[in-house]
């Protein structure tokens, strides 16, 4: 993606472009990690990736999959760097519409510092809605362990889960980069 695109695709929620250039770059990483494993990469179509939450298509041995992947990601925006311990999950997005999680990948990738946890959705939907208190909203974003969580001034609902509880909970498999 050009500089110029870059800036096109910067919108009121991502002022500085950063969300956008962290997702970037977790989904070159994924794509070197696949063709090291002599896997087919393709790219979602834009429509695809906006609506359906799909970043690529892997074909292997077995058939082609759907994947979105997911960068690190901070606890709370002021924080300096990147975690791994906590996955933050959308359950809507920004505009209010389906979030990532009940859209149509069939894995979600996590990224850490060392690797990619492949998870399938299904299994992640499973635990998420099992673990997460459904009725219990909080204000703050760090308060969104296992509760629910809207940014102020948006329709986006959220919370965080454990990666760890995730990998226990959920049918996976570890990219290591």
């Amino acid at each position: 993606m050009t500089e110029q695109n870059l800036t096109i695709q910067k919108n009121k929620y991502d002022k500085t472009g950063e969300c956008l250039q962290t997702g970037l770059g977790a989904e070159q990483l994924f794509d070197q990690i696949a063709e090291s494993k002599s896997l087919e990469i393709k790219n979602a179509k834009r429509r695809e990736n906006m609506q359906k939450h799909i970043d690529k298509y892997v074909t292997d041995d077995v058939g082609t999959w759907s994947v979105d992947i997911k960068a690190r990601k901070k606890t709370r925006r002021s924080d300096d760097n990147a975690q791994d311990d906590w996955i933050w999950i959308e359950f809507q997005n920004v505009r209010g519409n389906t979030g990532w999680l009940y859209g149509e990948a069939d894995y979600i990738a996590f990224e850490t510092q060392d690797n990619f946890a492949i998870v399938k959705k299904d299994s992640l939907i499973e635990y998420v809605e099992g673990a997460v208190d459904m009725g219990k909203s909080v204000k703050y974003s760090g308060e969104a362990k296992y509760k629910t969580y809207r940014r102020a001034g948006r329709n986006d609902l959220l919370t965080m889960v454990e990666l760890s509880e995730i990998k226990n909970n959920c049918e996976h498999s570890i990219w290591e980069k």
